[in-house]
């Protein structure tokens, strides 16, 4: 059942954008870019600062999920992602970060494309996928990326460069809260197939509720 947004006092909408269903724009915001369901936004320009959705669980950073070397390199997460630690060597020289194949990869890629942010105010992503998986990795900077795979809807903060956030298939996400000059690898399972990609909000929760 979908859910109208809400707009608080005072709120400015440039023409042409979108708010989500079941987002929340707060008092004063300035909006110039398209709000992705169930966030809330606000300031000027407005940005996403938090989920309306209840029960949201966020993650802790991806820094701290493998403290200790007693942890897997691999932790699973509600609805089928799971976070993948990477090798990583670090010497006077500077860092090394590696992996071989499907034994430090949860996937082969077939393709890959870096994202360089410039501002924190980017939104990326916004989409599901029918068949690819994706890989994170932040190779400079961090991001935060809100993930909804069925009933399960989180906040990941990827902030380590040898830390790698696995997107399953119908999963919707995007990425936000970006610190400024983040670079974001993405490595794909699949070659670029417009099909793939579901971008309306409501048919990926149709789709979803099909499937479960």
């Amino acid at each position: 059942m979908s859910s109208e947004p809400v707009i608080e006092s005072e709120v400015v909408i440039s023409p042409g954008v979108t708010i989500g269903e079941g987002a929340l724009v707060r008092s004063g915001s300035v909006v110039h870019a398209n709000v992705p369901p169930h966030t809330i936004v606000e300031g000027d320009p407005a940005r996403i600062v938090g989920s309306t959705k209840p029960g949201l669980n966020i993650a802790d950073a991806a820094s701290q999920v493998f403290r200790g070397s007693d942890v897997s390199d691999i932790v699973h997460l509600p609805g089928g992602a799971s976070l993948h630690r990477l090798g990583y060597f670090k010497d006077l020289r500077g860092e090394l970060i590696f992996g071989c194949g499907t034994s430090d990869l949860p996937f082969e890629p077939v393709r890959f494309f870096v994202t360089n942010v410039a501002s924190g105010q980017t939104v990326r992503g916004e989409h599901a996928h029918r068949t690819l998986l994706e890989f994170l990795v932040p190779i400079n900077g961090s991001v935060k990326v809100a993930i909804e795979i069925g009933p399960d809807c989180y906040t990941v903060h990827l902030d380590e460069n040898s830390v790698g956030l696995l997107l399953p298939t119908f999963c919707w996400s995007c990425q936000f809260d970006f610190e400024e000059g983040t670079s974001l690898l993405v490595l794909a399972s699949e070659p670029y197939k417009e099909e793939s990609y579901i971008r309306d909000y409501l048919e990926f929760k149709q789709l979803s509720s099909a499937a479960g």
